[in-house]
């Protein structure tokens, strides 16, 4: 099984720590970790040119394993006009499958019907641009956003049926799913995975092995096996704590246990 982990605990710890993101310095602690490729986001203006890019992470050692872009639950120009540079992006470092996160809406989180059929839309239409690169979008569920259950992932699919997904342990535990249920669900649809752990006594995403959510991980990783699952799995800490390097060891390490 191959083993990513998202740049996000870097600059989620550079933030909290009020320090400069380092992108080489990310890289170098994400190899001496133990993982063999990462996951990013973002176009030239954080990320560089595409060439140099791929040359930094090929100096690391590293693979590319995803790329996130970011969908609004309605068509707003701004944000189109961001996932399309994305999109061009990801494109140039030769990504096909897009994590694609959104679906937040403004001042509230009660959704009716009409709210799904509008992000369907605004998804269909990023999905279209997609294509002209063969580039596949992988929706994921998020807490906070119109789909954060597995009941309003069938809601959503009504509209669109030929959507994707990413599976993420920690959001789906945030709001009492259980992951498994849903990649047995949807077990070919399922094109990337995010996992972070989740605890209660927080509130807060944790380190993978410190949540008290009681997420089954061997479970999980055993269901993605016995589906096939041939795509990366990208490990995730949102703003940790600690030092970015010391929760990805603490995640790589209860994996390697597993």
């Amino acid at each position: 099984m191959k083993f990513a982990h998202h740049l996000m605990t870097w600059e989620g710890w550079a933030a909290k720590a009020k320090i400069p993101f380092d992108l080489d310095a990310a890289l170098a602690e994400a190899k001496a970790s133990g993982y063999d490729a990462v996951e990013l986001g973002g176009d030239e203006k954080n990320l560089g040119k595409p060439d140099a890019l791929l040359k930094r992470l090929a100096n690391h050692g590293l693979a590319l394993g995803a790329f996130g872009v970011s969908v609004t639950a309605n068509p707003w120009p701004p944000n189109t006009e961001a996932y399309r540079r994305s999109m061009d992006y990801a494109h140039a470092l030769g990504v096909k499958v897009l994590a694609v996160c959104g679906g937040f809406l403004s001042g509230r989180r009660n959704t009716f019907e009409a709210d799904y059929k509008l992000f369907a839309s605004n998804l269909a239409t990023a999905q279209a641009y997609a294509d002209q690169y063969q580039q596949t979008i992988a929706y994921h569920p998020h807490v906070g956003c119109i789909v954060e259950t597995q009941k309003e992932v069938e809601w959503l699919l009504r509209y669109i049926p030929g959507l994707n997904l990413c599976i993420d342990t920690g959001h789906l535990a945030a709001v009492h799913c259980d992951p498994i249920a849903l990649l047995k669900a949807y077990p070919r649809k399922v094109l990337h995975v995010h996992l972070k752990d989740w605890s209660w006594a927080n509130n807060a995403f944790a380190e993978l092995g410190a949540g008290d959510a009681g997420i089954n991980f061997k479970g999980f990783l055993a269901e993605l096996e016995r589906i096939g699952y041939q795509g990366y799995v990208s490990v995730e800490r949102d703003a940790p704590p600690i030092p970015a390097i010391e929760s990805a060891r603490i995640s790589r390490a209860f994996l390697a246990g597993l």
